[in-house]
């Protein structure tokens, strides 16, 4: 695929002489840009609109049926041409004329007869100006995503970050005053929710230095062979405890003989993120399964839970930065969403997607592809 620099540009040349269509024709032709005809201003419009593709046109000013300056002014009020560069060709050359070809939205001019060189360098001008007028757009249009991506980032830890900490500040602080006279099951209470505050807190901020991390580029991406059930046992003994606390059994459904080529890290932080989910949002004595499906270039890794389900609006946002889907677990645990954002950004650098499904009769299927070709992940 060329680049932008190297691609050949479209050009429409409008003019009712058919001499002067040929003399252009040849001029431009013979500096490599692609060349299309109109022989009046209603045809010229047809064209631009139909096809699309044109970079400049050069638009002379006296036509029959719709001249020059009818023209640009059709063009300019069009929202597919209003940004086309218009050079007019004109055999005026007084002030009256030229002002007039820039109040109908023009950005240049060149007299009749044709000197070969000033043309060339006028369209090279006013194309370069366009392609770097584009560029600008693009930056900024990056720009205001960035921005958003960060106020959204901010969000997350103004609000998200705040809630453990106020939990930690206020129950340390109730039982440090009435640490004497609290008996031993209130302060094994407080102590609990103390706790659960610390875990939130810490894996908050464990998703979002990962996720910054990411973001910023410093994270390594380091595929290597892997067995999917040793990466499944090791997330599941760090979830065990949370699971047992509301009597979720966790099964590795993985085959021994799965291989695949992947960055540990971050294969590991996608289970994580993935069966941590599942137990939040499935009642107790539930159950979360883990699978894989060897489809022809990828390994499909399946979690399945026998949760609450999600609902079809709350999927829509899921994944998405600057939507806010967090919602309480089935024991009230909180949660923000990063850790689905961070799970997407992980498995696109595996070249693979992620996605949600409902189960067959209750709850939900957190579904990620790995590729199997190497050459195509990042």
């Amino acid at each position: 695929m060329k680049s932008e620099e190297d691609r050949r540009f479209n050009i429409l040349i409008v003019d009712d002489n058919p001499e002067n269509l040929k003399v252009l024709g040849n001029i431009l032709r013979g500096a490599g840009y692609i060349i299309g005809f109109a022989s009046d201003g209603k045809q010229a419009l047809k064209i631009l609109d139909q096809a699309g593709n044109y970079d400049l046109v050069l638009l002379d000013i006296e036509m029959p049926i719709l001249n020059g300056i009818e023209t640009c002014k059709e063009m300019r009020h069009n929202s597919k041409l209003k940004e086309v560069p218009v050079i007019f060709l004109t055999a005026y050359n007084d002030s009256d004329s030229i002002v007039n070809g820039f109040d109908a939205g023009a950005q240049d001019y060149v007299t009749k007869p044709f000197n070969s060189k000033e043309l060339l360098a006028r369209i090279s001008t006013h194309l370069l100006l366009k392609q770097k007028t584009q560029e600008v757009k693009e930056y900024a249009e990056e720009l205001k995503k960035i921005n958003a991506t960060k106020d959204k980032f901010m969000s997350i830890i103004a609000h998200d970050l705040r809630n453990p900490f106020d939990g930690l500040e206020r129950v340390s602080e109730m039982l440090l005053k009435n640490l004497k006279t609290y008996d031993y099951q209130k302060t094994e209470s407080l102590v609990a929710t103390i706790f659960n505050a610390s875990k939130q807190g810490s894996a908050l901020l464990e998703n979002l230095l990962e996720w910054s991390k990411s973001q910023t580029g410093k994270i390594a991406f380091k595929p290597t062979k892997l067995k999917l059930y040793e990466v499944i046992e090791k997330c599941m003994s760090n979830i065990t405890a949370t699971a047992n606390n509301k009597n979720i059994k966790l099964i590795n459904n993985i085959s021994e003989h799965v291989l695949l080529i992947a960055d540990q890290y971050m294969l590991e932080t996608i289970m994580r993120n993935l069966i941590t989910n599942a137990v939040k949002y499935t009642p107790d004595s539930g159950v979360v399964t883990i699978s894989s499906i060897n489809n022809d270039d990828n390994t499909q890794i399946l979690v399945t839970d026998t949760g609450i389900g999600i609902s079809e609006e709350i999927s829509k946002k899921l994944f998405k930065l600057d939507k806010n889907c967090s919602m309480p677990g089935t024991a009230n645990e909180k949660g923000t969403g990063l850790g689905l954002i961070l799970c997407k950004e992980f498995v696109e650098y595996h070249s693979g997607d992620i996605w949600v499904e409902k189960a067959n009769n209750v709850g939900s299927i957190f579904n990620f592809t790995i590729s199997r070709d190497i050459n195509n992940n990042k």
